[in-house]
């Protein structure tokens, strides 16, 4: 009798101690696992500062777009409008008229056409 009493009292502590083993296990696999959380968490924080920036750059980009757009069709509307404009002139006879000036008309218009290009560069390059 005392034998079995000895036996069953070894399963119950042997029980004991495989449950402490098990709940120890948890317990550090628990920490390990916030840990990892906590890199996780601030990885997806930077990640969303990241995105937040990039959607402002987007948005940035956007407003330029559309700025650059209503200035190509500004400067379309301005190509017709000479084109129109000159069409209504004959040139060989202004040129053969006054050469002078019309050299000054072309160079004021390559000149001012220089100054544009730079303008463009410079909002480019912003």
């Amino acid at each position: 009798m005392m034998y079995f009493k000895l036996l069953g009292s070894l399963t119950v502590l042997g029980a004991c101690l495989a449950g402490y083993f098990y709940v120890s296990g948890l317990q550090n696999e628990v920490v390990s696992l916030e840990k990892s959380n906590t890199k996780y968490e601030l990885v997806v924080n930077e990640l969303s500062s990241n995105m937040a920036a990039i959607v402002a750059d987007i948005e940035n980009n956007k407003a330029r777009l559309i700025e650059f757009d209503n200035n190509v069709k500004a400067n379309a509307k301005e190509v017709d409008d000479l084109r129109t404009k000159m069409s209504r002139h004959d040139l060989n006879k202004i040129l053969q008229g006054s050469p002078k000036r019309f050299e000054k008309i072309i160079q004021k218009g390559t000149d001012d056409y220089y100054k544009e290009l730079v303008e463009v560069s410079k909002w480019e390059d912003q």
